[in-house]
């Protein structure tokens, strides 16, 4: 009868007491306890964990962990027992769990406080600190006690067994399970009473040695931003688990997850591709590949990962926290710590990071390059991380318009029409009402790596002759020697793709529009001639790792190349940046090349030239064409798509040679208006047996594939655009023709229609 009472009970026990286990028991579990005064180490902080624990002993972290423990008088007279008088050390302890119920002596009126305290025992006591007494035991003792301390996970992860004794590692994980521990008929955890609350599922993130927008003293969590015990294991950092918390605003402890999660990989930020993340560690490139659900942190912050990648800069901080299986758990973005700007003023200007020149990674305007090869008043930034110092040597000459939000704090200036920010101290100590700079100065602001003002200097601080493209003139009010005039002015695009503004003296120079030019300056105003067009520069574009030239002239590494679109002074050029990757193979003549310029060690390092790529034009097919002439003018409408797109558009005293279904090329002289649309030449006819890369295969012949490659089906009339992975489906199906945009092998593929 008394082994069914007892199932009974244990059965009714589990049916209502049963909960989840708390977290494992660890160090910080340990401080915990010690926070809370119940379990302390030795006075030179050993916690003795393998020492046995006496009854008097456990007693005493039993009234700890209960609502008894401010009952406690240091200074009582009271002897409980015959063998714990008032002067045993114990005594206050075990007068207060024998009157509140947490323990009794035994029926020879002693306690025995020395006797090693047995496993039931111990059970016993946190079960009645619980709030559970005789009535929930039942009488076969001490299975019943034992049973439900197991059930509400008091015994958790304790390796013991009824009759045996205890160590100081036992008790502790037992009074923690306790701590965690719902108390008896309620939904509160024994903590709850210690005015401790615990939040489960926490990223600890990150404190300001990580994170210089946390405040000092304080940590961010998944869960909020609290201060912390100075206890706190900050070796954590990054892990998940549960957070203790003393008033709710104060990390007491923490408990991480058991679980297999790996320690923060730190990367550093190189750039971002599409939703990828390049990044650089001890020397190797590798790409994190993240999507809209993965979690990321900044600033104290969750943002989506559209966020983080349109902030992310190269120099920042990646700690990258995994889950056990891989897949990214969470990722915390911080500031990179870049040295800079710092403009150049010799050639030891390594110096002023204090870096070995022998061994730093130099990357100037985004190309690898050398400690030499830095010029003088170029922008560096040094990542100490990385061990890269990144050039740049972008600049921008015009008149000094305006400052916002005014002269004396300036954030941003305008020069010749174009608002820049600041960026740096120099920059701003310069252009500020106390600098050295005034409103309508030709100044030139130089570049950083954010395209920000990181210095100014005067035009004489640069090369006498500047050599661009003129694209635009006309007048405009300007500010010149500190007085509003109306003054003539020349825009121009150099080979780097910058646009720079010069006002004039009064000469009108429409003639030279959409011409080479040199432009000398005087008391701020340009003078401006004709460049006649390079004549001897033909042959290969080669551009190798062990080789870089045009026929016979070889080429700078860090060469700038633009291409126009035009050079007729009554319409308007477009003009696009070239990379010289782009045109390795081409057979250059001398008709492209409309200028040449040589660095000092006598190598091209500057390209103008017109139209060689056609990467400036827009491609697709021909719908509809109504020849709309009469006698005296010669007129047309055309309608055709793009991109998918339907356009239309009509000429006037010209007729274009095109007909409905023509594949084409349309030019524009502004990006938008068409000035010319003429017929790309078909390549090839037939089934195509493979898309590899960059590359498709038709009739056994490898045709490269431009970037933005258009795909049709096309069912009569009816066009249909297609990707890539649908032309690959569909290969088998149809016939396809490819049209390329010149009749060589550099031509790439502009359009593919299938039939």
């Amino acid at each position: 009868m008394k082994k069914i009472l007892f199932l009974l009970i244990l059965i009714f026990v589990c049916s209502t007491v049963c909960v989840s286990a708390a977290p494992k028991y660890t160090d910080n579990a340990a401080a915990m306890l010690a926070e809370l005064k119940i379990i302390v180490g030795d006075p030179n902080g050993n916690m003795r964990y393998e020492d046995y624990v006496s009854r008097a002993e456990c007693t005493k972290v039993a009234v700890a962990l209960s609502s008894f423990r401010d009952n406690v008088a240091k200074g009582s007279k009271t002897s409980p027992y015959s063998d714990v008088t008032y002067t045993h050390w114990a005594a206050p302890y075990v007068t207060v769990a024998v009157k509140n119920g947490i323990c009794k002596g035994y029926l020879d009126a002693t306690f025995r406080p020395d006797n090693t305290v047995l496993y039931e025992e111990a059970s016993t006591m946190f079960l009645r600190v619980l709030g559970y007494n005789e009535e929930d035991f039942g009488a076969s003792w001490p299975d019943g006690q034992v049973g439900i301390a197991k059930n509400i996970g008091v015994l958790d992860n304790v390796d013991k067994n009824i009759g045996d004794t205890l160590t100081r590692r036992d008790i502790s994980i037992m009074a923690y399970n306790a701590l965690m521990a719902k108390m008896k008929g309620t939904q509160q955890i024994l903590l709850s009473d210690h005015n401790r609350t615990i939040v489960d599922d926490v990223v600890l993130i990150s404190t300001s040695e990580e994170d210089a927008n946390v405040p000092e003293g304080k940590i961010f969590t998944s869960s909020g931003t609290y201060n912390y015990n100075s206890s706190l294991d900050l070796s954590q950092i990054g892990k998940r688990g549960s957070i203790v918390l003393r008033n709710a605003d104060t990390i007491v402890s923490f408990i991480p997850q058991d679980s297999k999660d790996s320690d923060a990989d730190v990367q550093m930020v190189y750039s971002t591709l599409g939703n990828g993340i390049i990044t650089y560690k001890n020397g190797e490139f590798s790409q994190i590949d993240v999507n809209n659900n993965t979690v990321f942190y900044k600033d104290s912050a969750r943002i989506s990962s559209n966020e983080a990648i349109a902030s992310l800069e190269m120099g920042d901080t990646l700690r990258i926290i995994y889950k056990s299986n891989g897949e990214i758990e969470y990722i915390v973005c911080t500031k990179g710590a870049t040295q800079g700007p710092l403009t150049v003023k010799s050639s030891s200007w390594y110096t002023s990071f204090g870096i070995d020149s022998s061994l730093v990674t130099v990357m100037r305007d985004g190309v690898k390059s050398s400690v030499s090869e830095v010029k003088i008043n170029d922008v560096v930034y040094y990542l100490d991380e990385l061990n890269i110092a990144l050039a740049y040597s972008k600049k921008v000459t015009g008149i000094y318009e305006k400052a916002e939000p005014n002269k004396d704090v300036p954030s941003s200036v305008t020069i010749s029409g174009i608002t820049y920010n600041i960026e740096g101290i120099e920059a701003f100590s310069k252009l500020s009402s106390s600098g050295t700079f005034n409103l309508g100065d030709t100044i030139t602001l130089l570049l950083g790596k954010s395209g920000g003002v990181a210095d100014v200097i005067t035009n004489v601080q640069l090369s006498d002759t500047i050599y661009g493209f003129l694209t635009e003139t006309g007048s405009k009010e300007t500010i010149v020697l500190g007085s509003s005039v109306i003054k003539p002015y020349v825009r121009i695009v150099l080979p780097t793709g910058e646009t720079r503004e010069y006002v004039t003296a009064n000469k009108d120079y429409s003639d030279f529009k959409n011409s080479v030019v040199a432009i000398t300056l005087r008391d701020g105003l340009a003078n401006v001639t004709k460049v006649t067009s390079e004549k001897s520069l033909s042959g290969e574009f080669v551009w190798k790792s062990a080789e870089t030239k045009i026929g016979t002239y070889n080429l700078s590494r860090d060469i700038k190349i633009i291409e126009v679109s035009t050079t007729d002074s009554e319409e308007t050029s477009v003009n696009a940046t070239v990379f010289p990757q782009r045109l390795n193979g081409f057979k250059i003549s001398e008709s492209d090349v409309l200028y040449a310029g040589k660095n000092s060690d006598g190598l091209i390092d500057a390209l103008i030239l017109k139209d060689i790529t056609g990467d400036m034009h827009k491609y697709g097919i021909i719908t509809y064409v109504k020849d709309t002439s009469n006698a005296l003018t010669l007129s047309g409408t055309y309608e055709y798509i793009s991109n998918g797109n339907s356009y239309n558009t009509s000429s006037m005293n010209k007729r274009y040679s095109v007909k409905a279904g023509d594949v084409v090329k349309i030019s524009s002289v502004d990006g938008k208006s068409v000035s010319s649309i003429t017929t790309l030449p078909k390549a090839e006819t037939g089934k195509i047996s493979a898309i590899e890369g960059s590359q498709i295969i038709l009739e056994g012949k490898a045709y490269t594939l431009a970037e933005g490659v258009q795909i049709y089906l096309r069912k009569s009339y009816d066009y249909t655009m297609l990707s890539k992975d649908e032309l690959d489906d569909m290969k088998d199906e149809y016939t396809a023709s490819v049209y390329r945009d010149k009749t060589n092998e550099l031509g790439r593929v502009r359009v593919i229609v299938l039939y």
